[in-house]
C-alpha cells in the first residue's frame, strides 16, 4: 500500500499527471482545509483570482511543508 506521502513524491517527479493524481491533490486540500480544485493538471486555489500552480509544483510544496 502506498502513503500519502509517497505518491505525492512520484507526482512531483514525473511530468505527467492522471485522474487519480487529481483526485489525491483535492484530497490531501481537503484534509489541510485548503479551499480549491485541481483540473486537468492544475490546482485552483480559493480565491480563483489568484494564479493557478501546476501539480507538480504544488506536490513539491506540499512535501517541503511535510518535512
Amino acid at each position: 500500500m502506498v502513503t500519502i506521502k509517497e505518491a505525492l513524491e512520484d507526482l512531483a517527479n514525473r511530468q505527467t499527471s492522471t485522474y487519480d493524481d487529481e483526485k489525491l491533490i483535492e484530497y490531501v486540500m481537503y484534509k489541510i482545509k485548503l479551499a480549491g480544485r485541481c483540473t486537468g493538471g492544475i490546482v485552483y486555489i480559493e480565491p480563483y483570482n489568484k494564479q493557478p500552480i501546476d501539480i507538480h509544483t504544488f506536490a513539491r510544496t506540499i512535501l517541503r511543508g511535510l518535512n
